[in-house]
């Protein structure tokens, strides 16, 4: 009887050591930025895209994942003048936000990015512009479908399509990557960016269809 009480005990550690090793990793945890919605509006002066997203702060490749903060990225194009020395004010649950636009030399574009306390869970924003004395408003209204995919759907299928990576990765304690996700949207569907970025900066890049869930595209940037 004693015997048969151990062999119980090491078939129930087994099958529990086995059922652990296999547990799926939880990558949301090494998620460094979310990029959530797109907002799109425009008039005949001016186009705004904006961008809510959660990132870290500093935002670096280190595979370390910092304080997250929320984001609202606008970026505005001008159609028949300069945007310098365009401001912008916009509210959120009753509290408001402003600031100028700044020229950003890697993206050619002029953007302002603004610390929230949460998110906008409306599906448009009003967004006052200024400069000078005139004022102009334009409603931006949210790009992410009803049918669009988690970004926890997305995670679980990239690293199905690629479980060699992802054991690379994370391969126990050991984490050298952290991920960004980026909600895309091009010809009125909506698609997920998934860069997988080492500590060397170097970056495997997946495309991935927001209601499908297929990989559409890999690519790796060194």
């Amino acid at each position: 009887m004693k015997k048969l009480s151990v062999v119980i005990l090491i078939i129930f550690v087994s099958i529990f050591s086995f059922s652990s090793c296999s547990k799926e990793i939880d990558l949301s945890c090494y998620v460094s930025q979310l990029r959530q919605d797109i907002y799109i509006g425009e008039n005949d002066e001016y186009k705004l895209t904006v961008y809510q997203e959660k990132r870290e702060n500093p935002f670096v490749a280190d595979t370390f994942i910092g304080n997250l903060e929320n984001h609202l990225i606008v970026k505005i194009e001008s159609k028949t003048q300069s945007v310098d020395g365009v401001s912008a004010s916009f509210c959120i649950d009753g509290k408001e936000y402003k600031g100028n636009f700044v020229f950003n030399p890697i993206t050619n574009k002029f953007a302002l990015d603004i610390v929230v306390e949460k998110f906008c869970s409306q599906k448009e924003i009003e967004i006052n512009l200024y400069k000078d004395t005139e004022t102009q408003t334009i409603q931006v209204k949210s790009m992410l479908f009803e049918k669009t995919k988690s970004y926890d759907e997305v995670l679980k299928s990239v690293s199905k399509h690629d479980k060699n990576l992802i054991n690379r990765l994370f391969k126990g304690n050991k984490v050298i990557a952290e991920i960004h996700i980026r909600l895309l949207y091009d010809d009125d569907k909506n698609y997920y960016y998934v860069g997988f970025v080492e500590s060397d900066k170097k970056t495997t890049c997946y495309l991935v269809d927001g209601q499908t869930l297929q990989v559409l595209a890999t690519k790796n940037v060194e």
